[in-house]
């Protein structure tokens, strides 16, 4: 057992319920110093946007790695090629993002770009459909609080934290990236207007539960007990 770090301190302050459950799965009552603060978006700067482009954008607003889902999403993108993909976040290594750059280069309805965090609401505004494939080691997703916050419908996975924001069939999509195909989901919600705007809708209200300022409420509490 290793976990001193969530028994010794007075407060461990964990980013999502997962923490808790798989602590108090191990070794029940370990949990009891975990206090979940979810983590957060800006409502007032993420904002939902009107499409003014033909087509389906689909984005991956994720870090370049395996974990994240990368494969998954590149597969979709040659199986479903009638839509345009967008990757935006960092790679392992700045070789590894050129590469892949220069290999989405000869791709025409796929591109790899790098956003700064100040900016990325208007990535998620000219989106379609966010995917956020994460096969592990996730807590609540920052990005998939921004693409909710920007009213985009999400197909998403069951890892970490991300159930605290997600119900399957109502405000997303979930699927198993071990054993189903992603671009079954890209496809299904592509050709479903209606669904996009009543998911895009719902998670639109959902985070608002998850508002900055609500954040910054709940650490103040903390902070105050010291």
């Amino acid at each position: 057992w290793y976990g001193d770090g969530f028994e010794a301190p007075a407060v461990c302050v964990a980013v999502d319920s997962n923490v808790k459950r798989v602590i108090q799965a191990i070794k029940p009552g370990a949990e009891s110093n975990i206090r979940v603060i979810p983590n957060f978006v800006d409502t007032e700067k993420f904002v939902p946007a009107e499409k003014t482009w033909e087509g389906i954008r689909v984005l991956y607003p994720r870090r370049l790695t395996i974990l994240r889902g990368q494969n998954e999403f590149i597969r979709a993108s040659q199986q479903h090629p009638e839509y345009h993909y967008l990757a935006v976040g960092q790679a392992t290594s700045e070789n590894t993002e050129k590469q892949a750059q220069e290999w989405a280069k000869t791709v025409p309805h796929l591109q790899f770009i790098h956003k700064e965090m100040d900016g990325m609401e208007e990535v998620y505004q000219q989106s379609d459909i966010s995917v956020v494939p994460t096969k592990s080691t996730e807590g609540l997703s920052l990005s998939l609080l921004e693409s909710m916050s920007c009213g985009l419908p999400i197909i998403t996975t069951h890892a970490g934290g991300i159930g605290d924001a997600v119900i399957d069939g109502y405000n997303a999509l979930v699927f198993d990236p071990h054993n189903d195909n992603l671009a079954d989901y890209i496809h299904y919600l592509a050709q479903n207007e209606q669904l996009r705007k009543v998911m895009g809708e719902r998670n639109r209200e959902i985070a608002k539960c998850f508002d900055i300022k609500i954040w910054q409420r709940r650490w103040k509490q903390i902070i105050d007990l010291f």
